[in-house]
């Protein structure tokens, strides 16, 4: 994300801005990478992480259950309809 966009997404929430950690993967890591991102984490290859997931029955289902979600994914995340 660009500094600018995270700096008005703050002020939205009404949050002290702060690049601090913004590199670090924190917790218990990603669900995708563990912490092989860690320190560099912007790195991560997020927005295409629904490919890994494409196949996968269950989370097939969310989307055949709640097809308002497509429109969703595809209007924030540009995930295609149909993946």
């Amino acid at each position: 994300m660009h500094k600018q966009y995270r700096y008005r997404l703050s002020e939205q929430l009404e949050l002290e801005f702060t690049d601090a950690g913004l590199e670090y993967v924190e917790n218990a890591g990603s669900s995708f990478d563990l912490f092989n991102f860690n320190k560099h984490a912007q790195t991560m290859n997020v927005l295409t992480r629904y490919e890994e997931l494409k196949h996968d029955d269950a989370f097939v289902d969310i989307f055949k259950r709640y097809p308002e979600l497509t429109d969703i994914a595809w209007d924030h995340f540009g995930i295609p309809k149909p993946f």
